[in-house]
């Protein structure tokens, strides 16, 4: 259970995102060539390699790279993302988060933090660098984290799985994070304003007619919610932090197991007890409309709701509000 929780952590705590960030339609090879993020983040993708874009991160997966939902110990996951605010690449949040998350499982360290530099086209760049062993195997997993300060925000690339596979992409990686870039932030435009002489005089509001008061629009009837994608591998990422755990969020009254059937309960307290004694209240199913990640509740009776899902800074956040996911075990 220690590896499995510290794996949890490392697939998603990009916004991580697990992993941990794809897009609804089926991916397809891309040739070499800059891809970019709806974020306006960019990197250079080695030919046949794939990049699915989230909300706030792509998942790259080079040739023959599946990642497989069902399992916590994926042989190799590449997460790349941006970080507004951060200036400074040696002070990148995600490390953080690695850090902590690591701390919080008390796994034995293979190879405890290292920090090193390397040239990303003459801009400041840092990669830290942790090994650890799975006890499940005793295969030995290794987590390297990129960082490249660029005209805009600091970027991420964050290479986690079997050591062996990380050595062997050791040179691609690095040729990868070398192309990490983001565009400079726009300063807000400033109001239209008309300078004469010494005075400001500001432009003139335009005048409009008067107009008839417009017919009081019908009350339209409520359209059917557009369905979500339970297929699409960034759902299935999800699904594997989700699935088993207790969630709370502050857009939610009560506690809830999600469990590992598809069915979900309000629970009073974090215990097995409290979990085993609940009585099932409905289903509970995640998908992704668009590029963003969603949490649908089904009830028994009554109406369906949905809450988005998303990471940010290392924090989970459900319906825009950080929650809380533990394990009651």
């Amino acid at each position: 259970m220690i590896c499995r929780t510290a794996i949890a952590v490392l697939m998603l705590s990009a916004p991580a995102a697990a992993a941990q960030a794809q897009r609804a339609a089926p991916p397809k090879p891309a040739a070499a060539g800059v891809h970019r993020h709806p974020n306006g983040f960019t990197f250079r993708l080695p030919a046949g390699w794939k990049a699915e874009d989230g909300p706030d991160e792509s998942l790259v997966l080079p040739p023959g790279v599946r990642v497989d939902p069902n399992r916590e110990d994926n042989p190799e996951i590449l997460v790349i993302q941006s970080h507004p605010g951060t200036v400074n690449p040696e002070d990148v949040p995600l490390a953080d988060d690695i850090r902590q998350g690591l701390a919080n499982t008390g796994l034995g360290l293979e190879k405890s933090e290292e920090k090193g530099s390397f040239s990303a086209q003459g801009r400041q760049a840092v990669h830290f660098t942790w090994e650890f062993k799975n006890p499940s195997d005793n295969v030995i997993y290794r987590v390297r984290l990129y960082a490249v300060k660029t005209g805009g925000d600091v970027v991420t690339l964050l290479a986690r799985g079997q050591r062996a596979r990380m050595e062997a992409r050791d040179k691609a990686l690095l040729e990868l994070a070398t192309t990490l870039d983001a565009p400079a932030r726009a300063a807000a435009a400033a109001p239209l304003r008309i300078v004469a002489g010494a005075a400001e005089v500001r432009a003139p509001a335009a005048i409009k007619p008067p107009t008839a008061p417009a017919p009081k629009p019908e009350t339209p009837k409520p359209a059917a919610a557009p369905a979500l994608d339970e297929n699409s591998p960034l759902a299935k990422l999800w699904v594997a932090r989700l699935y088993g755990r207790l969630l709370a969020a502050p857009g939610m009254k009560q506690l809830l197991i999600l469990r590992r059937d598809g069915t979900y309960s309000n629970v009073d307290q974090p215990t097995l007890e409290a979990v085993d004694a609940a009585p099932v209240a409905g289903r509970w199913v995640v998908g992704v409309l668009g590029v963003e990640a969603a949490l649908e509740l089904r009830p028994a009776s009554g109406a369906s709701t949905r809450h988005s899902l998303a990471t940010q800074g290392g924090k989970t956040l459900v319906g825009g509000a950080e929650a809380k996911i533990t394990d009651p075990r």
